[in-house]
């Protein structure tokens, strides 16, 4: 199966399109953007994994867009994302761990220093 949507870019006055194909519980999502091209994950891939229709083209989308988060929801796609999101927000907080961690060494560095003069 196949269906197509037609995605507004966030930056620009170009229209990509999305081609998703749902084949045994597996979809792909092929888009036309400079990312997509390439094969990575771009934007536009992760609003319709996402089921953010904030920027597809036209109300007439709306059944395409249906149709492909129907498959998407069937498949793996929404884990996947969610274990990313998870990901990114350990990320998050071990980069503010050590932005403490920093801190608190250079104020304990600079307070040996001060002790000394």
């Amino acid at each position: 199966m196949e269906t197509t949507l037609r995605i507004r870019s966030g930056s620009s006055d170009a229209i990509y399109t999305l081609q998703i194909f749902c084949e045994d519980g597996n979809v792909a999502i092929f888009c036309d953007c400079s990312a997509g091209a390439y094969g990575k994950l771009c934007k536009h891939k992760l609003a319709v994994i996402s089921n953010d229709r904030t920027d597809i083209e036209n109300q007439e989308q709306n059944s395409n867009f249906d149709l492909a988060h129907a498959w998407i929801k069937s498949s793996s796609l929404q884990e996947m994302l969610a274990e990313i999101r998870a990901a990114e927000n350990e990320v998050e907080s071990a980069q503010t761990k050590v932005k403490k961690l920093k801190k608190a060494l250079e104020i304990h560095l600079n307070s040996q220093n001060k002790q000394k003069g």
